[in-house]
């Protein structure tokens, strides 16, 4: 868990540490901001290059805490399958964190790109911005399909409603789903992102994700359903 941490807070302050290196060799106004089309329509300091990292560090900020909560949780677990429950919870939070900030971390360096690039108000580097960015999401969905299984009932992670928390029986079987579902999804829209094009990208992502979410959340209910009335049963006999 130690080594994981350790590659968390690289990765948070690697985009800082990238910036302030480019940053001085920037001109004094850069493209900060792009329409629908990834069209530079708005211009400001070169020091605004500085927010997104800061922005990654609050993130990663936000989920050490929670991390540290749930090894708080482990430390003072009643018994043993608590204690697992929530060390493996929070080594999934730790991974989700490491890939999320990595995505961050490559968009700050396209957006890097393309103000260096730029100052003329043409599209440059809006393709590399937004692939990269179809391109994180599907890498984060492959991630968090493979690791939703191995968590435990929580309130953090995971698939996360009134049907998939019922009991442990329909936490573990919604999330294995669902993790499958998002895996899909993840690999659908990285190959369309990276054959196709950025606008049939960001159409699958929509789609794809949506439709993973509505399709888990039916199967959850599904179970819930058969669960429910397992226990009516065993309670009426």
């Amino acid at each position: 868990m130690k080594a994981l941490k350790r590659i968390m807070w690289i990765v948070a302050f690697l985009p800082f540490a990238i910036t302030a290196f480019i940053v001085p060799g920037l001109p004094d106004t850069i493209p900060t901001h792009y329409n629908s089309s990834w069209k530079v329509d708005g211009y400001g300091s070169k020091y605004v290059s500085y927010l997104l990292p800061a922005v990654i560090i609050g993130f990663t900020l936000a989920f050490a805490l929670m991390i540290r909560s749930k090894e708080k949780q482990a430390e003072t677990a009643d018994n043993e399958k608590e204690k697992n429950a929530n060390i493996a919870n929070a080594k999934v939070l730790a991974i989700t964190t490491i890939v999320v900030t990595a995505g961050f971390a490559a968009m700050q360096c396209a957006f890097l790109y393309a103000a260096s690039k730029d100052i003329s108000g043409e599209v440059v580097g809006s393709s590399i911005i937004s692939k990269i960015t179809y391109i994180s999401v599907a890498i984060l969905l492959i991630v968090a399909g493979n690791y939703m299984p191995r968590t435990k009932r929580n309130g953090m992670i995971g698939l996360r409603c009134s049907w998939s928390m019922y009991n442990d029986i329909t936490w573990e079987r919604s999330n294995r789903f669902a993790g499958k579902v998002l895996v899909i999804a993840g690999i659908l829209i990285l190959i369309i992102t990276l054959l196709v094009g950025q606008v049939a990208g960001a159409i699958s992502l929509f789609v794809l994700l949506g439709g993973a979410v509505a399709i888990s959340l039916v199967y959850a209910k599904r179970v819930y359903t058969e669960q429910k009335a397992l226990n009516d049963s065993r309670k009426e006999g």
